[in-house]
């Protein structure tokens, strides 16, 4: 799977996102999405650069930053999701951890 269509697969529609598609995150802009966990995130974009990724601020995680990127290796594609969060309580932290560990793995099931 190449990197363009790995993107398209967990940043689109029934990927991270519940509805919408990053193609309407605008750098600099707000925005209001929501979720494939069932949350609404609403924040400000920081970049976004298909297909390697784009990060956003998350109002409801107390503005942490979440960050979606592609990385190739030869071959190989890894994706992560990852969070930088401020002032989070590590309960809340590892929820995070559990439920997109386990939304990822939803998402990629052939």
């Amino acid at each position: 799977m190449a990197g363009k269509t790995i993107y398209e697969k967990l940043a689109g529609t029934n990927g991270i996102f519940a509805e919408g598609s990053p193609g309407n995150l605008r750098e600099g802009a707000t925005y209001s999405l929501h979720i494939s966990n069932g949350e609404l995130w609403s924040g400000r974009v920081a970049f976004i650069m298909p297909p390697r990724g784009f990060c956003v601020t998350v109002e409801s995680l107390n503005d942490s930053l979440a960050w979606f990127t592609i990385e190739r290796a030869g071959a190989t594609y890894e994706a992560q999701l990852w969070f930088s969060t401020y002032g989070l309580p590590r309960e809340r932290v590892t929820q995070l951890e559990t439920r997109w560990y386990a939304q990822f793995q939803k998402i990629l099931k052939p």
